[in-house]
């Protein structure tokens, strides 16, 4: 089957140069075993200013988008050595390609297979035959939201820069987030969660306090107990960290974890009194993590804990109702097991 159906006259483009949408050319991987429709394809995008790289297999073309630099894919569904569907998932699994948008183009048009595209996370299906016209405005359309990614990209580096500073002011609490992020991430494998929740659970690792910016100083270095104002103070910070983090739609999945992680499972915790199974799963799972991480760490007002003794007070607290009892046992049982390393 022909990439391009040519058959009426080709009307003018209609859609701005994908060169007017930042400057530098617009990057483009294009994986397709058939030479000639791919020469096609690549030969009219590039006459629009679009640098186009082009593979006959997925392997080098998935090893090239994850380099980074790539606005978008298009990959056909019948590959050499793997469907476009599989193509399509391995770039949704990984962190440096998860929010890279994705074209599938197909000769088969039943609505199966766009059906399946959808499911594998394609942002869009085009079947084979189609017209010059639609691929360049589809073309245009997603690689410019991959453009826009990457500056939502820079925003959520400066995010994690921030952590950065909450970790330094918090001297004695020095690497707590690297360590929570290792911990959550660890544990979610552990638990057979998503790629895409294993990933949540680990960059909230990193922003779960990020909300401590804007607790004073004084209220986060005080070695006594905190006042009831001061302590209504502190627990502010997981609703400042989800305001400062919400605006990305990458950190959607975070939000939970950032703004629940200090509710507890009989309903005292703050910031809203959440109990039982209506505190988000990935919460809950974050919790058991972040307080292991905090009893065998020092801060201010304690020393260090032993391991054992952490996981000891871990079950006390399940016991008395604060974490999710069926989380704890599977933790305590994979630390002691020496999963958690």
């Amino acid at each position: 089957m022909t990439l391009l159906d040519t058959s009426p006259p080709i009307a003018e483009r209609s859609q701005p140069d994908p060169r007017s949408s930042g400057g530098d050319r617009m990057d483009v991987i294009l994986v397709d075993d058939d030479h000639r429709t791919s020469r096609i394809a690549a030969d009219i995008l590039e006459e629009d200013g679009v640098c186009v790289h082009a593979y006959s297999t997925a392997a080098p073309a998935l090893e090239r988008a994850r380099d980074g630099g790539t606005d978008l894919v298009i990959v056909d569904l019948e590959l050499p050595d793997m469907t476009g569907f599989e193509v399509t998932r391995q770039l949704r699994e990984d962190d440096n390609t998860c929010h890279l948008p994705v074209l599938v183009v197909s000769g088969h048009r039943d609505p199966r297979s766009r059906t399946a595209a959808y499911a594998a996370g394609a942002d869009c299906f085009l079947g084979k035959p189609f017209t010059v016209d639609e691929l360049r405005a589809i073309v245009w359309s997603l690689g410019h939201r991959g453009r826009l990614l990457k500056d939502v990209e820079g925003g959520e580096a400066v995010l994690y820069a921030l952590a950065e500073i909450v970790d330094l002011r918090c001297l004695d609490a020095r690497g707590h987030m690297e360590r929570s992020a290792r911990l959550a991430g660890g544990f979610g494998r552990l638990l057979g969660l998503s790629a895409v929740d294993v990933r949540a659970l680990e960059r909230g690792g990193y922003l779960h306090d990020i909300g401590k910016v804007g607790i004073p100083f004084e209220v986060l270095h005080k070695e006594g107990p905190l006042t009831p104002p001061e302590r209504k103070i502190m627990e502010q910070h997981p609703l400042l960290g989800a305001r400062i983090c919400e605006h990305l739609l990458t950190l959607r999945p975070v939000l939970p974890i950032i703004r629940h992680h200090h509710e507890r499972y009989d309903g005292s915790g703050y910031p809203h009194g959440l109990a039982g199974e209506a505190i988000p799963r990935l919460a809950r799972v974050f919790q058991v993590v972040d307080v292991y991480e905090a009893l065998i760490s020092r801060r201010c007002y304690k020393q260090p804990m032993s391991g054992e003794a952490a996981l000891e007070i871990l079950r006390n607290e399940a016991r008395r109702g604060w974490w999710d009892p069926d989380l704890v046992q599977l933790f305590t049982d994979a630390v002691e097991r020496g999963l958690m390393a």
